[in-house]
């Protein structure tokens, strides 16, 4: 039994970090707790970076007060928000010269 709870927990885990979408947690106040490998290559963001850090910046302006309205609502509730459809930014890029910064 012991083993078998160890190993969903690594399915689990590992399925967190390699999913193909972003999967992320944030504390009530916008917050970045965990935020899977999968915003590297989806969006230019090291989740490390993330980690501490605002999400609210990343949304795309048009989605903002949808995202706040739904993630405060469902947050006061003490209920965790999933499958809410909405866009992020990616990280750009400076260009100078030849060279990216």
């Amino acid at each position: 039994m012991l083993k078998e709870s160890l190993f969903l927990r690594h399915l689990k885990d590992y399925a967190l970090r390699y999913s193909p979408n972003i999967i992320f947690y944030k504390e009530p106040n916008g917050k970045f707790v965990f935020v899977n490998q999968t915003v590297e290559k989806l969006l230019g963001y090291q989740s490390k970076d993330l980690i501490g850090k605002s999400f609210y910046p990343l949304v795309h302006p048009e989605d903002q007060d949808m995202v706040e309205s739904n993630s405060n609502e469902l947050a006061l509730e003490g209920k965790l928000v999933e499958n809410i459809r909405f866009r992020l930014r990616k990280k750009m890029a400076i260009m100078s010269g030849s060279k990216v910064k």
